[in-house]
């Protein structure tokens, strides 16, 4: 138990670690590219969202949300 705790641990530093090395990255592209770098890495967030959200409903069906309720 443990040493998965560990391993977790370990993965998401590398992670966080590799998000604020890009983001860095991103600050010293011009505007352009740096927008251009932003919309593709929200449309792989929302292509595996698109993904998730198919296996979350199966497992929850009243996870689903289809944004605000009216009213």
């Amino acid at each position: 138990m443990q040493d998965e705790d560990e391993h977790r641990r370990e993965r998401d530093a590398a992670e966080a670690e590799a998000r604020r090395l890009e983001l860095e990255r991103l600050e010293t592209l011009p505007i352009e590219e740096r927008m251009a770098a932003l919309l593709r890495r929200m449309a792989e967030f929302q292509a595996e969202l698109n993904d998730l959200l198919p296996r979350v409903a199966a497992i929850d069906p009243d996870a689903r949300d289809d944004g605000p309720t009216p009213g």
